[in-house]
């Protein structure tokens, strides 16, 4: 029988399994697309990652999808200014608006995650998600002016915000505290893989193609994400522990998971009856100082201008003058994204988030500094045009060095500090909070950078920095730890 199949029918009958116990000696076949498993045979007492990755894989799939929508215009709007080829092309506040339309596209997918995501479950709103990637590409094209590639992006943000709103909370509820944080950089090195992606093809293909192949990274996930279970804290949030303990069973690959099945139930306990959103803002709540963490942390990772500096990256290296294609260089530093996912994904369990992040925040605070102190010497007039590859060295580590820890730091610990009725309104929060933020600095970003590029840059690095030694201060290290423990840290009665 199949896993899906298992559960649809543990949702009408909740009758006990007690896999492991009760039928010993029965042989419970379960089934996922192309991976059959014997309870008593392949399942023992201890549990097995492989399809705890798998899964994260395969949620990853949309993250990917995030990625070529954000990666598009990065190359495709300085294209369409000085597009001679097409029917229409746009102007430099066109290409400003059409940037703009993703983050403003991505705060609605934020709100409606918040509100729908604990009535649809995890698993079919990240597969809805894919609906308005869909819509995205078809818009793209057709498209026969400024306005439908402005739609089309807006319509792109919203499955982003929702997507960076739930996906890492539904990966935390589906693996093991051990490998989480391995499981969420699998996220960020989809997303940089898909922008990746973008920056190899969108040089030598047209619009219309481009979104056709788009369309067809899709329907990949379309076709993987079916086969992944729902949550077990969705299904016992539901009444429906059967499902749970099924789900458990098939990811863990182990026949006893009493231990974590009473964990989750616990949990759910403490959330019944209580309203998540009210929470967060209760008067010496622990959930609220975790909030307020939640936001210092969106805030470093927007406020260290990488949004700007990645979207008007083009323009910056030309400023550089240094001799190298402008298209290649993109995609060399695109692939340095890949190897600080691959890193991050190796170290974040074994240095734990806190050190990852405060090394990827002093890191850009370094390279920001670099730049800027070199716009600004360019600036007072300093003969320097010798030294222009010291920004673009600079630059390249900003983007590596950022990769690293600010890209996927927030969402693994917005996963680990809120009970499950909590998170979607914090990491709603928190999203909402960040791409205003994202808004509001690329928008200064262009308004300094010509005349007074040093400023800005000088200002994210301080900026950054100081946000570094609050978090530094008061952020809790969560890895390896349990729910209780993270909690008894915020509230003061543990060591940090």
């Amino acid at each position: 029988m199949e896993i899906n199949q298992d559960i649809e029918k543990s949702e009408t009958k909740d009758k006990d399994i007690n896999i492991g116990k009760d039928k010993q000696n029965k042989s419970t076949m379960a089934e996922a697309p192309n991976l059959h498993f014997n309870v008593n045979n392949e399942c023992n007492n201890e549990s097995k990652i492989h399809l705890q990755l798998i899964s994260s894989f395969i949620v990853s799939l949309a993250s990917f999808s995030a990625g070529i929508s954000v990666g598009w215009p990065i190359i495709s709007v300085p294209k369409l200014e000085n597009e001679t080829s097409s029917n229409f092309r746009i102007s430099e506040n066109d290409g400003i608006l059409i940037i703009n339309a993703i983050p403003v596209g991505a705060i609605v997918g934020a709100i409606l995650s918040g509100s729908l995501l604990n009535v649809v479950g995890r698993k079919w709103f990240l597969y809805a998600t894919s609906v308005p990637f869909i819509v995205c590409w078809l818009l793209n094209y057709f498209a026969n002016s400024w306005i439908e590639i402005l739609v089309a992006r807006l319509v792109s943000g919203i499955s982003v915000g929702a997507l960076y709103s739930m996906a890492p909370l539904y990966i935390g509820e589906l693996v093991e505290p051990r490998i989480r944080g391995a499981s969420y950089t699998i996220l960020s090195f989809m997303f940089n893989l898909g922008i990746m992606f973008e920056f190899g093809l969108e040089p030598i293909l047209s619009r219309q193609n481009l979104s056709i192949i788009n369309l067809i990274s899709i329907a990949v996930f379309l076709l993987t994400m079916p086969w992944l279970p729902e949550s077990p804290y969705y299904y016992y949030a539901k009444n429906n522990s059967n499902a749970a303990e099924l789900t458990l069973v098939w990811l863990r690959r182990k026949k006893e998971n009493h231990k974590e099945l009473n964990e989750i139930n616990e949990l759910i306990k403490i959330e019944r009856g209580q309203n998540g959103f009210k929470k967060l803002f209760t008067k010496y709540s622990p959930y609220g100082k975790a909030l307020t963490l939640l936001l210092l942390l969106m805030a470093a990772q927007q406020l260290s201008g990488f949004a700007a500096i990645l979207f008007n990256c083009g323009d910056l290296i030309r400023k550089f003058n240094v001799q190298f294609e402008q298209d290649y260089l993109l995609l060399v530093i695109s692939a340095m994204f890949l190897v600080a996912s691959l890193l991050s994904a190796v170290t974040v369990d074994k240095l734990g988030r806190k050190s990852v992040l405060l090394i990827s925040t002093y890191g850009t605070v370094l390279c920001l500094l670099v730049i800027g102190g070199y716009f600004f010497a360019e600036h007072i007039g300093i003969k320097i045009s010798s030294y222009s590859t010291i920004p673009l060295v600079a630059l390249a580590i900003y983007f590596i060095i950022f990769s690293y820890g600010l890209t996927s730091i927030p969402y693994i610990v917005s996963s680990e500090i809120f009970l499950t009725n909590m998170k979607n309104w914090a990491t709603m929060i928190s999203n909402i909070f960040g791409f205003i933020l994202f808004i509001i600095v690329y928008n200064v970003y262009r308004f300094l950078s010509e005349k007074y590029g040093y400023v800005i840059f000088l200002v994210f690095g301080v900026v950054d920095f100081i946000i570094g030694i609050i978090l530094n201060i008061a952020l809790p290290e969560t890895s390896s730890k349990s729910f209780n423990d993270i909690q008894e840290i915020l509230k003061g009665h543990k060591k940090k």
